[in-house]
């Protein structure tokens, strides 16, 4: 018995010794190393500032976006004239050559563009704000639209490169289920299928979202520095799923009331 008594007191010993060792070594463990956790140590750096450039062209867009649709607003002017207008701007920038001489004409039809799609939507924002409680949707649509596009972005930043351009096939084969769904909604007219197409084109422009904000990244890294393009495939990305979330935010609400 005091053999076994004295085994026991042994263990209890070394595992209060293990014990005050675990928790010194966890006391004096290092912090954690945030520049590490947030490092894009695999783009490199004249590609990094590439995307500085492209994220501001991005922000002037969306700013010329907002004051298209308050000009619809206030002058109700957006409407199929516009939608056209704008494709014949986006036609005009890919004609211009993309060369130093010309970017400021560049510029000029980009946010030309931006301020069309602004005030083609604008129509749709007027209908969402005319339901009661309308401006808080298009609020949430527009903070919860940004929270989605900086969490993806994030993610393709710091995930390993090319890691997400996989996804082009499935994306593709997702845009082209869309365009068929659209087609065949225009004589089925069928809510189901309206859902389906808003959800899943949701879930396909986040998806364009990782693919395109990696694709920048190896267009820049193979020496393609056009940011006024690479600003417009981010554009059209956060427009889409805007557009998207408003509608089902909007549906939601028009089901609850």
């Amino acid at each position: 018995i005091n053999a076994e008594y004295g085994t026991r007191s042994q263990k209890k010993t070394e595992n209060n010794s293990t014990y005050s060792k675990n928790s010194m070594d966890f006391a004096t463990r290092k912090s954690v190393n945030w520049s590490a956790v947030f490092s894009t140590s695999n783009i490199p750096a004249h590609v990094f500032q590439h995307l500085v450039t492209v994220y501001w062209t991005l922000s002037l867009m969306l700013a010329c976006a907002a004051l298209g649709t308050f000009t619809h607003l206030m002058l109700n002017i957006g409407g199929i004239m516009t939608f056209i207008a704008g494709l014949a701007l986006i036609i005009c920038l890919f004609v211009v050559p993309p060369v130093e001489e010309k970017k400021i004409v560049r510029l000029g039809l980009l946010n030309a563009f931006a301020f069309l799609e602004g005030v083609s939507i604008g129509p749709m924002i007027g209908k969402v704000l005319e339901i009661d409680g309308g401006s808080g949707i298009v609020a949430t649509a527009l903070v919860g639209t940004s929270v989605i596009f900086a969490c993806f972005s994030a993610s393709a930043l710091f995930a390993a490169r090319r890691s997400y351009l996989y996804l082009y096939g499935l994306l593709s084969s997702g845009l082209s289920t869309l365009l068929w769904i659209g087609f065949v909604n225009i004589f089925v007219r069928s809510s189901l299928l309206v859902d389906v197409s808003l959800y899943l084109g949701l879930l396909i422009f986040i998806g364009y979202v990782m693919f395109d904000t990696q694709l920048i990244i190896e267009k820049a890294i193979a020496g393609n520095n056009d940011f006024i393009l690479h600003a417009l495939e981010l554009f059209l990305d956060f427009v889409n799923i805007f557009v998207r979330l408003l509608a089902i935010l909007a549906k939601n609400r028009k089901s609850k009331d």
